[in-house]
């Protein structure tokens, strides 16, 4: 059922994203950052889209969870796609990351709204007695892992610019932002591609405080897609969101 989902969720929705993101791009050699990469979706759509436009991508992945790296094994075999098991955070330290063993690895995060989601624990809890009998499934569990803010990785591996910042953080989306300040004054990031999600009562806020944030910094949001309504199984609400940065022409 997990793998169904995916496959419907990339063959008829999710590559109009990577589709759109390539109409903003018109250089042929761009440093693509894709944080909270998961499987390495995005990166597989965003590589066939640029293909057809002669682009080509230098991809820095990031993912704590130690079970991402096992999806990725083909992507890495592309010496132009490095994978770093790192927590991108507004800090340089050691913070304690939740994996959502139930939906493995999709939803862990240095945030807890997923884990105190409390509809979706409900919903999660009958489907685990339910298949509990067929095959052994885990709830939340919890690890300690390495945080590093994107100016600090940068500086450290001599990255001079950002063309497209992919996030997909499960809600921590404005610490990763608030730790590439320097990035952001400097106009070094070009695209940012980012997921917002929080629980229905404190969305509006959330979201309002990530384009306060982005504006301030000279980025124009240029496409929003609702991807999650809050329901009877979920309080979460989410969006994906395209911001340009308006100093550089288009």
């Amino acid at each position: 059922m997990q793998h169904l989902i995916y496959y419907l969720l990339n063959k008829f929705f999710m590559n109009s994203i990577e589709k759109e993101i390539v109409k903003y791009l018109d250089n042929k050699y761009l440093i693509v950052f894709d944080v909270g990469c998961f499987r390495g979706t995005f990166t597989k759509r965003l590589i066939n889209c640029g293909y057809k436009l002669g682009i080509k991508f230098n991809f820095f992945l990031f993912d704590p969870n130690p079970n991402v790296k096992s999806y990725l094994s083909t992507l890495l075999e592309n010496e132009k796609i490095k994978y770093y098991d790192l927590a991108l955070d507004n800090s340089n330290s050691q913070k304690k990351f939740y994996l959502n063993n139930f939906f493995e690895p999709s939803g862990s995060s240095l945030n807890t709204v997923c884990r105190d989601d409390k509809k979706w624990n409900i919903t999660r809890k009958i489907i685990m007695q339910i298949l509990q009998p067929f095959k052994k499934i885990e709830n939340f569990s919890e690890i300690n892992v390495q945080t590093q803010t994107l100016d600090n990785f940068c500086l450290r591996k001599g990255i001079k610019n950002i063309d497209v910042l992919k996030i997909d953080s499960e809600s921590n989306e404005l610490n990763i932002l608030k730790g590439a300040k320097n990035l952001l004054s400097e106009n070094k990031i070009y695209l940012i591609y980012t997921e917002i999600s929080e629980s229905k009562k404190e969305f509006n806020s959330k979201e309002k405080n990530v384009l306060h944030f982005l504006n301030a910094y000279n980025f124009e949001l240029k496409k929003r897609y609702v991807i999650k309504s809050a329901s009877f199984l979920s309080d979460i609400k989410a969006t994906d969101n395209i911001f340009v940065n308006k100093s550089f022409s288009v």
